[in-house]
């Protein structure tokens, strides 16, 4: 996985939950236990949303 590629999904999935652990070369382990309160969703909505920011970031050059 592209390096820069990969700090930007981190950033992003930082962004929805204060914990974030980096397992490279390219996953991550996210605490949304927080986050589902917070955001007032379940942990599969806010997946969909951190993956929907990703494709919204990477989608256009």
């Amino acid at each position: 996985m592209d390096p820069d590629l990969y700090r930007l999904l981190l950033y992003l999935a930082g962004d929805v939950a204060p914990v974030v652990q980096a397992l490279p070369p390219s996953a991550l382990i996210s605490d949304l236990s927080g986050s589902v309160r917070f955001f007032d969703r379940d942990p599969v909505e806010l997946a969909h949303m951190i993956q929907a920011r990703a494709l919204a970031c990477t989608a256009c050059p």
